[in-house]
């Protein structure tokens, strides 16, 4: 086959190969014994292997298969020219830098096999997950890890330095690339892609990088210079300092890009070298010397407590972040957001991840798909914002619901996956007069709420989530019906709670123990809200006493560390503080029972739920399930019940990260890239609806509730509610 033909499938020129098992013990080449992989892709795998090559040359590597039947480059250049490259790089260079050492390169079954020494260690994106914030706040407040982080810094500037000496430009600095050993050396990995200056070769350099990190004129494919990589390196700075991936920061204006640097790195000089780095002119760029003398400085400072300048905090108005909201209802009508056939599209759920591609799918859910939108563009029309440019949308989604919910039966109930969340963004669209000109049968939601309820007991897809639905819809919509099946799901709610006041999720067992989930999503924080609201709205008295015991067990499960309370998973592990299972998802159950009870012992566990949380809104998840939108919404919640400012400074801080990782499309407009999806997608609960609503709801807080949640903040659902809705109610269960 020609070195410049395209990769088929099928045809006479068609080479199968077979890539390796990656079972541990398995043997691959004559030397090589598998471990465990490290990393699988269609393009090569990384495997952990232990060799043996003579009694003295024995030890751990690194063994990179690269596949020879994958797609090929225009050059007709694949991954085995880019390991072979690799190997050419790493036998020039390991006896002047710190890379690991070549071992050997063998073929078999068709692939390419290049071995390398194992570092063992981590890498710096390792250590970055590893303390999340705190490296953040580390390297602000120069701290133990902090100053540990900057000398690490220094260290890859010295790295970064005696590649560029000997003629190598990387092309591929991120935090992935450079790992720290046991002893705290620094090592620099990963040569598949580098450019030898002296060499020109090769030629062309092999494509692309890694978004986020790549410089304009490495994106344009121009002749690679070491500016590239300082470049890069500006980015893992901004990286380090924000605890955010440089994709949702570098790939904006020169203007916008130098205003977030002065964001999130509040030393003047430090942002300032770091604003050099990312410039787009290259030769704007500062040489890495003067890079590696600035943080000498700010480590010596910092080390001696000294005093430095630091940037202005500049905030954005409530105007401001009003006129992102309106340009972002505009780019739900475009093809940014909407397929021109099919309307609001979603991440396919059950396709595998590519991290270039976002591969689509079309959902009426309120949590991935069509129904979610509606809900945030229906309560944004009711705060006077301007959705005309979505028509044909909202028409299509309403078809859509039609389709996958009313003309057929087997359509799932569930308050985010199923049929009750439709109907409650059906009630909201019919509320604000979303549906002008729409044909929905009045007849709808009874039909949706009608569906059989699955067995689960949780918010998210079972009986607490019906309740909810039911609660919010009778009062757009009431009937006996409705109130029936509120009667039957609190009476099933009540039946199945344990002695001790729990709820067992399934028969689901943990080392022969009776499993409970303690989030809001799928667990007993979520079923304890909806009885409090049930209790709230109908003076339900059962209701109520099975909610508070429940709540008496989150606490004494509870775990406790300098005034913070947490909650751990049923394997012992701390659990992400997020809505979906973490602390502030419990804490929305805390605050609920304050405003049924007046208790303020309830005020005090959502304080402590909430307090370790401050730092947590310098996070790269913006969603509402597992970001800081949903975090946000809890925020003003707790706003809303206690008055206390400190709720909404921390809302208010949210609101100010957000408006900078807003992204601009020349030609659609303003767009997040919530989660760690390639494009940008609508949904609420892990796209940019959730995103939104969070916005306006912090712009307008005494007028739009918690999302799925009671309208308590309407005026209209104030008038038709029971007396003694608002009234606290006195428990006989004790604190």
């Amino acid at each position: 086959m020609s070195n410049n033909s395209q990769l088929t499938t099928n045809g006479p020129d068609f080479k199968q190969t077979t890539k390796a098992v990656k079972k541990s013990g398995n043997r691959i080449g004559h030397n090589y014994v598998i471990l465990k992989s490290l990393k699988q892709s269609p393009k090569n795998d990384v495997i952990k292997c232990f060799y043996m090559k003579s009694v003295t040359d024995f030890g751990f590597c690194v063994v990179k298969e690269g596949s020879c039947d994958q797609q090929k480059d225009k050059e007709g250049r694949g991954i085995k020219d880019r390991l072979v490259w690799q190997k050419h790089m790493h036998e020039t260079l390991q006896k002047r830098l710190k890379i690991p050492r070549f071992i050997g390169s063998f073929e078999e079954n068709g692939n390419y096999y290049l071995a390398i020494g194992l570092i063992s260690g981590n890498s710096l994106a390792g250590i970055l997950r590893k303390h999340g914030v705190k490296a953040r706040v580390g390297v602000i407040s120069g701290n133990r890890l902090g100053k540990r982080i900057i000398r690490y810094i220094i260290q890859f500037i010295e790295l970064l330095q005696c590649l560029h000496a000997n003629g190598v430009v990387h092309r591929d600095i991120t935090a992935t690339n450079f790992m720290v050993n046991r002893l705290g050396k620094a090592y620099l990995i990963d040569m598949e892609l580098s450019y030898s200056i002296d060499e020109y070769r090769p030629n062309p350099p092999f494509q692309l990088g890694t978004h986020g990190y790549m410089s304009p004129e490495q994106l344009a494919t121009l002749t690679p210079t070491i500016k590239e990589d300082v470049f890069a390196f500006g980015a893992i700075l901004l990286q380090i300092w924000s605890n955010i991936s440089p994709v949702k920061l570098t790939e904006t204006t020169s203007q916008d890009l130098i205003e977030k640097v002065a964001y999130f790195i509040p030393d003047s000089k430090i942002s300032s070298i770091v604003s050099q780095c990312l410039s787009k002119e290259p030769n704007e760029r500062p040489d890495l010397q003067i890079v590696k003398e600035a943080f000498e400085n700010y480590y010596r400072d910092l080390s001696k407590g000294k005093k430095r300048i630091v940037n202005s905090a500049v905030k954005y108005s409530e105007s401001a972040i009003s006129s992102v909201i309106q340009s972002t209802i505009n780019t739900f009508s475009t093809p940014l957001l909407s397929d021109e056939q099919r309307g609001w599209f979603a991440e396919d759920k059950n396709a595998d991840k590519d991290k270039g591609k976002l591969k689509r799918a079309w959902y009426a859910s309120f949590h991935l798909g069509c129904s979610g939108v509606l809900y945030m563009l229906a309560r944004a029309k009711g705060l006077g914002y301007d959705i005309s440019m979505n028509k044909l949308n909202i028409a299509r989604a309403v078809e859509m619901i039609d389709k996958k919910y009313i003309q057929t039966s087997n359509s799932l109930s569930g308050l985010h996956f199923g049929a009750d969340g439709v109907a409650i963004s059906l009630c909201a669209a019919k509320q604000h007069n979303l549906l002008e000109n729409i044909a929905v049968d009045e007849h709808w939601v009874e039909h949706l709420l009608s569906r059989e309820s699955q067995s689960s007991l949780d918010i998210m897809s079972g009986v607490s989530g019906k309740i909810m639905a039911n609660l919010i819809c009778q009062y757009h919509q009431p009937s006996d019906t409705m109130n029936t099946r509120l009667s039957v799901c609190i009476e099933e709610v009540l039946r199945r709670q344990q002695n001790d006041g729990a709820w067992i999720r399934g028969s689901e067992t943990v080392k022969g123990k009776k499993r409970v989930t303690k989030g809001f999503a799928y667990g007993l924080a979520g079923i304890t809200y909806a009885l409090l609201e049930y209790s709230r709205v109908f003076g339900d008295h059962r209701s109520r006493e099975s909610a508070l015991r429940a709540l008496v067990w989150l606490v004494r499960s509870a775990k406790w560390s300098a005034g913070k309370m947490y909650w751990t998973s049923s394997i012992g592990k701390i659990v992400d503080p997020w809505w979906s299972d973490g602390g502030p998802g419990v804490a929305l159950s805390f605050i609920k029972a304050f405003e049924l009870t007046d208790n303020r012992q309830f005020k005090h566990y959502t304080t402590a739920a909430l307090t370790g949380e401050k730092d947590l809104i310098y996070y790269g998840n913006l969603s509402q399930c597992n970001g800081i939108s949903g975090l946000g919404e809890i925020y003003l919640e707790a706003f809303r019940v206690f008055k206390d400012e400190i709720w909404l400074e921390r809302a208010s801080s949210i609101a100010q990260l957000l408006l900078r990782l807003a992204k601009s499309h020349p030609k659609h407009g303003t767009y997040w890239l919530s989660e760690s999806e390639p494009q940008p997608i609508p949904g609420f609960m892990l796209g940019n609806a959730g995103i939104l609503h969070f916005l306006l709801r912090f712009l307008n807080y005494s007028k739009l509730s918690f999302p799925l949640a009671f309208d308590c903040c309407s005026s209209d659902t104030l008038m038709k509610a029971p007396t003694h809705l608002y009234k606290p109610v006195i428990s006989t269960v004790h604190f």
